[in-house]
């Protein structure tokens, strides 16, 4: 009988009698790299594509000072590989933050960090031009609003039958919104005193009857002329008080800047804006006044020579009738040189306009 001998420096197994032996095991694989899909690629494109040409778009103006074709050329190429540069630059930086990330350094990861960096830049681009479109839109509506307001005030107080006292006050309830509608209210303002003024000083030039001092039938009773010399004395004592009036209106024109509801750095601009026009503005209120000087120079003139050559005139069906045309056109001369006159007055008090809606151009 033979013994059976067992091993016993090995272990038992339990697997049962006639199994195949278990496969060794392979080695562990490694996951295949995340490719992004070739929309994702595509829409990628096409964001950064459409965002470079809209930022050429936006750049296409600065080639305009350009001297000659060469450099504008070269400026285009320039602003072309700078524009690609400032787009590509935040996408960049968020790859290389996502890249400090183990799981993140794949090429799906940063096509979509550069996917999702595009449409931030989209989304701001928009908000910015939206916001600036705005503010254009209120900009265009204050200058509407305050060239409008200008039109109507020169025609209210240059119509001949529109009694000065009747001038309607300016409305200053601003059209536009924001900084702009304060900024026309200001302006509107500052027309506003305008016209407060100049209906007072029309008011007492009324009440010194210039107004009726070449009215036929008053000269044919204006013996020796006197009571016209007195309508041109007192007249020339309004001009004096409202000349000086007026200047003294320049002068608080930073004070109706500082009551305006804008930012601090907004009403210093302004006001230095102002303070550097403020000699230019006196000059030209200075030409202003010096031409109405000389329109009431111009008018006694007119009553000099009536007076000279008493004899040689008289009053017709309400019109002067002159016995020698050349007294006529020594008459039409100095009625000439007044609309003449009149005339270059217009033409500064559009200056004047001018100046006072530069801030906002």
């Amino acid at each position: 009988m033979i013994a059976a001998v067992v091993d016993t420096r090995r272990e038992p197994t339990l697997s049962p009698a006639g199994a195949d032996t278990a496969p060794a095991a392979t080695p562990s694989t490694v996951p295949p790299r995340l490719l992004p899909s070739r929309a994702l690629r595509a829409w990628t494109a096409i964001l950064y594509l459409g965002l470079w040409l809209a930022l050429l778009a936006v750049k296409r103006d600065g080639a305009s000072g350009a001297a000659s074709a060469s450099e504008a050329l070269g400026y285009r190429v320039g602003s072309a590989f700078g524009s690609a540069l400032v787009l590509l630059l935040p996408a960049a930086i968020a790859i290389a933050l996502l890249s400090l990330f183990k799981r993140f350094r794949t090429p799906l990861h940063r096509m979509r960090a550069t996917f999702a960096t595009g449409l931030v830049l989209a989304v701001t681009a928009t908000a910015l031009a939206g916001l600036a479109a705005y503010r254009d839109s209120q900009k265009a509506t204050a200058l509407a609003e305050i060239r409008r307001t200008g039109e109507w005030m020169r025609a209210a107080l240059t119509t001949p039958d529109h009694p000065p006292g009747d001038v309607p006050d300016i409305d200053t309830t601003p059209k536009a919104r924001g900084v702009y509608g304060e900024i026309e209210r200001g302006v509107k303002i500052l027309l506003g005193q305008r016209v407060t003024q100049y209906r007072a000083y029309m008011q007492e030039l009324d009440e010194a009857r210039l107004s009726e001092l070449f009215i036929p039938n008053r000269l044919a009773r204006d013996r020796g002329l006197v009571e016209s010399r007195l309508i041109l004395e007192q007249s020339q004592r309004v001009v004096r008080k409202y000349s000086q009036q007026n200047q003294r209106l320049l002068t608080d024109v930073p004070v109706t800047i500082r009551s305006l509801d804008l930012s601090e750095q907004q009403k210093d601009q302004m006001v230095e804006g102002a303070i550097k026009a403020r000699p230019q503005q006196r000059a030209t209120l200075a030409r202003n006044w010096d031409l109405e000087r000389r329109t009431l120079a111009e008018f006694e003139k007119m009553i000099d020579l009536l007076d000279d050559n008493r004899r040689s005139w008289r009053v017709e069906q309400n019109e002067i009738v002159f016995d020698r045309d050349s007294l006529l056109n020594r008459f039409r001369a100095h009625q000439l040189a007044v609309r003449q006159l009149t005339e270059e007055r217009a033409r500064l008090e559009a200056q004047q306009f001018d100046s006072l809606t530069a801030v906002l151009r």
